[in-house]
């Protein structure tokens, strides 16, 4: 009753596209950049058919595409110099053993796997948003590892939540601002995270790559768990909504078993990212998952359970 009744009000704001399917939606009119068009991969083979079902993308035969065909269009990427010189983020490699070791002792203390979220000034009030959001799940703030580029929004969620938020101060000079999607500057970000994941990885530790403009709707601390105790995916991550998508893949949240295999794949792939600099994670990671890189497993959640918002 109550989901008809959210059917019926969203009716009557046109100018939203909503997704009621748990755990998360997107709102185009508060996060536009996540309301982008899909990139054009024209022939790709993998399309969802049938509305919302699980696909697994590593037994299927409908995956055809041979692996020289994938890495040449990796390697074909044309890349499009502005007037600015591109330049890697900078940042020194003690600061990823800093934050390993943070996410090691969390892990320890709260003796299972843990949330990750990076995020900077400009989506501080998204982080309020999912707090009070996932308040009423019990134990999610606590096993949540926030990792801020501004450490005022550290003080800042601290001073509302309370000592029991574990906020770690991360300096990057020139991340604080607002980022357009798929800039430069926010692929730069990305690659900073992607280094972060690699560090984590490393250290052995089980994950879950958030983010904070998510939804939830229901704790899905069970759903996760399930996947670290039976799935032998390395990663597991949501279905794209909608036939149209070229990309199969979301990379939130993301499911992270720190198996050799995925610290290969991971290594690779952000060593691909420092070398492709107009190409976005989430392209790469899909890219990767097709050609099966490292041998690596891509698992996909049901996208009943997990659904991202409708483009």
């Amino acid at each position: 009753m109550f989901r008809s009744l959210l059917s019926s009000l969203a009716h009557l704001l046109p100018s939203h596209r909503l997704n009621l399917a748990p755990v998360r939606t997107v709102d185009c009119n508060s996060s536009p950049e996540k309301c982008r068009p899909p990139p054009n991969l024209e022939g790709s083979p993998n399309a969802i058919e049938g509305g919302m079902k699980e696909v697994d993308h590593q037994n299927s035969s409908s995956v055809d595409l041979h692996e020289n065909a994938v890495q040449a269009l990796l390697k074909n990427v044309t890349i499009e110099l502005s007037d600015v010189n591109w330049e890697p983020p900078k940042f020194n490699s003690s600061l990823l053993e800093e934050v390993a070791a943070h996410a090691k002792n969390l892990s320890e203390t709260v003796q299972s796997f843990i949330y990750v979220m990076l995020f900077n000034h400009a989506y501080r009030r998204h982080v309020a948003n999912w707090l009070c959001n996932t308040a009423e799940f019990q134990g999610v703030h606590e096993r949540t590892l926030f990792i801020s580029i501004s450490n005022e929004t550290c003080e800042y969620i601290r001073e509302e939540w309370g000592e029991k938020i574990y906020c770690i101060f991360l300096p990057l000079d020139g991340y604080d601002a607002s980022l357009d999607f798929a800039s430069r500057t926010f692929n730069n970000l990305m690659l900073v995270r992607a280094h972060l994941i690699l560090s984590l990885a490393k250290s052995s530790i089980e994950m879950v790559l958030i983010e904070s403009d998510a939804i939830w709707f229901r704790d899905p601390y069970p759903l996760f768990a399930r996947h670290f105790t039976f799935n032998t995916a390395d990663t597991v991550t949501p279905l794209k909504g909608g036939q149209e998508q070229a990309e199969l893949r979301e990379m939130s949240p993301l499911v992270i078993r720190p198996t050799d295999r995925f610290v290969r794949f991971w290594k690779g792939l952000t060593k691909k990212l420092e070398n492709l600099t107009d190409v976005d994670d989430q392209t790469l990671y899909n890219r990767l998952c097709l050609m099966r890189f490292k041998e690596h497993e891509c698992g996909t959640f049901y996208y009943e359970d997990v659904a991202d918002g409708a483009w």
